[in-house]
Parts: structure tokens; sequence; C-alpha cells
């Protein structure tokens, strides 16, 4: 019984050491993450919301920064100039005021301004959605007054249109438009197979002139 008792003891020891080192290495790991959580890096492209318990608290400028570790969060927010296409690989589907169907391609540049972080943060975080929104509506909206034997020499003129629009449609967003470009036009094979037609017909009278 003395033997066995001793060997009790001894399981006991060593379950409460195990126990111990286990509770050591729990708290040292959580000083580690404590001491790694506090501090965060910004960009210089960027800057950072920082939220405490989830409530806007200030914005943080580009460098090492501190937080206060799992109270508070930094939300990164790039500053840059940055670009935002269809990603629909047909482009945006529209009509010509003549009722022609065209797929539009365009490259809309944009980017927060620095100061308006925080706004952005707090009324406008699905600002790059709104703003895909709103310039495919004043695409439509331009293409629909154009004609479409006209729509690749009036390119230039319809994305300054649709830029100054946007200019000003984004500033409720805190967002600042800095360019719209038309990058390609995709007409139907209807409208490619009769300006094809068009330009052979005008061959053959061409030819038949100079005959």
């Amino acid at each position: 019984m003395a033997m066995a008792d001793m060997e009790a003891a001894q399981r006991r020891t060593r379950i409460a050491q195990y126990v111990r080192w286990g509770a050591i290495g729990a708290g040292v790991l959580i000083v580690v993450i404590a001491i790694f959580g506090s501090f965060f890096t910004v960009h210089q492209y960027e800057r950072a919301v920082v939220t405490t318990w989830g409530k806007f608290s200030y914005v943080a400028a580009p460098g090492l920064n501190w937080k206060i570790p799992f109270v508070q969060r930094a939300h990164p927010i790039r500053t840059d100039i940055r670009t935002l296409t269809p990603g629909d690989p047909k482009g945006v589907n529209t009509y010509t005021v003549d009722n022609q169907e065209v797929d539009i391609f365009f490259n809309l540049f944009y980017r927060v301004p620095p100061a308006n972080v925080s706004y952005i943060y707090e009324n406008a975080q699905d600002y790059r959605e709104r703003l895909f929104n709103i310039a495919v509506d004043r695409l439509k909206s331009e293409m629909g007054k154009v004609n479409v034997a006209h729509v690749a020499e009036q390119r230039g003129v319809i994305s300054n249109r649709i830029k100054t629009v946007l200019v000003q449609d984004s500033k409720v967003l805190g967002v600042d438009v800095t360019d719209f470009q038309l990058t390609n036009i995709e007409y139907t094979k209807g409208f490619k197979t009769a300006v094809e037609q068009a330009v052979t017909a005008r061959q053959m009278i061409e030819t038949r002139e100079r005959e």
C-alpha cells in the first residue's frame, strides 16, 4: 500500500507540474501575442482607421503605430490612385440612341483623400461598389445620346462628359475621380457585318467610277 501511495503521489506531482508549465506557456504566449499585437505599420500609400471595441477612434498616419491589443483594431484604407474596371469579361452592355447594342470597357481612376478616410469608414465603406454603379449608370446615359456610327469618333468627348459628371457625383462618397477612359468598344456581329458590307459596296462603286 505504501508503494502504491508513493506512485500515486508522484503521478499527482507530475500532473501538477504539467499543468503549471502549461499555464506558464499559455501566459508567455499571450504576452508575446499582446506585444506583437500592440504595433502595426501603415504604408505611405494608405491610412489606417483604428477602432476601439468596434467604434471609430482615430486615423493612424504612415509609419509604425501602437494600439491596445485585443481592444483596438486597425483597418487600412488605400489613398493612392486606383482603378475600377468592369468585372464582366464582356464589359458593360448598353444601347445607343439608335437602339444598337454595344459592350463597353472602361478604366475609372480614383483616389481616397487622406482627409476623407474617417468619413468613408463611417459613411461609405462600400464606396468602390457604389462608385462603379454610378459610373455604369452615367455611361449608359451618355451612350444613349450617341448614334452607334459616331461612337468611335466621339470616344474622347463621351469620356470627358462621363468624367465631368463622376467628379461631382463621387463627392457624396468622399472620393476624388481623377480620370475616366473608354478603353474598348465591342459592336454586335450584325453591325460589324453591315459596316463591312457598306465598305465593300463603296469600294465597288469607286472601282466602277475609276473604270
